[in-house]
């Protein structure tokens, strides 16, 4: 069993055990454990509505081009990614991850 904190847009803390692909993303994890509002798209990389950004620890997955195109619109930000396209691995353990609301960013 893994854990990832999240901040989530209020500011609560909290933290997730997770099993490797238990879903397939980090998105799906803190929809189905916190409620957050996020993922308008459905985890298409559409949106940017599931916008994490990395606070604490080492993430270093590859960016596939859809991600990375959708995340070109707020080059302002550092660290971000879009969480549908982060898998549940073991890699995303004792991270810590900011939920940003790329609503009030646009």
């Amino acid at each position: 069993m893994y854990s990832v904190i999240i901040i989530d847009s209020f500011g609560e803390i909290y933290e997730l055990k997770y099993s490797p692909n238990e879903y397939y993303s980090l998105m799906e994890l803190i929809i189905n454990t916190i409620v957050e509002d996020m993922g308008d798209c459905k985890g298409r990389s559409w949106c940017g509505t599931c916008m994490v950004k990395l606070v604490k620890g080492i993430y270093s997955s590859a960016i596939l081009t859809e991600e990375q195109l959708k995340l070109n619109e707020f080059s302002e930000l550092e660290y971000e990614r879009l969480s549908c396209q982060i898998p549940l691995t073991k890699e995303l353990n004792n991270t810590t991850w900011k939920v940003l609301d790329s609503r009030a960013i646009i």
